[in-house]
């Protein structure tokens, strides 16, 4: 992980984008130590940014419940729950987050 972190972009117009770019396989590979350690490098209002990049990407089929929840729950802090919700509409698995 600490290869991976010197990777990020610390500037937070560099993050969201290296987000909104990584292939999924990248990120459903973060653990939730780095993804808080991540959005940490940042003030709140670009922890937004980048979260709200993050969560842009988790509809896609790649990712899954299990690995949003377990992974990703940081992001959640950073975000409102309408935004949280909006991710969760393509997967109709009845789950609380998903509204």
């Amino acid at each position: 992980m600490r290869d991976k972190a010197a990777s990020v972009p610390t500037d937070v117009e560099g993050a969201v984008t290296f987000v909104k770019d990584a292939p999924v396989a990248e990120i459903v590979s973060w653990s939730p130590e780095f993804v808080r350690d991540f959005l940490g490098n940042f003030e709140n209002s670009d922890r937004v940014k980048v979260a709200e990049g993050l969560l842009s990407r988790m509809g896609e089929s790649e990712f899954s419940v299990p690995v949003i929840t377990e992974s990703f729950e940081p992001v959640f802090e950073h975000v409102s729950a309408d935004t949280v919700s909006a991710v969760f509409d393509p997967f109709d698995v009845g789950s609380p987050l998903s509204g």
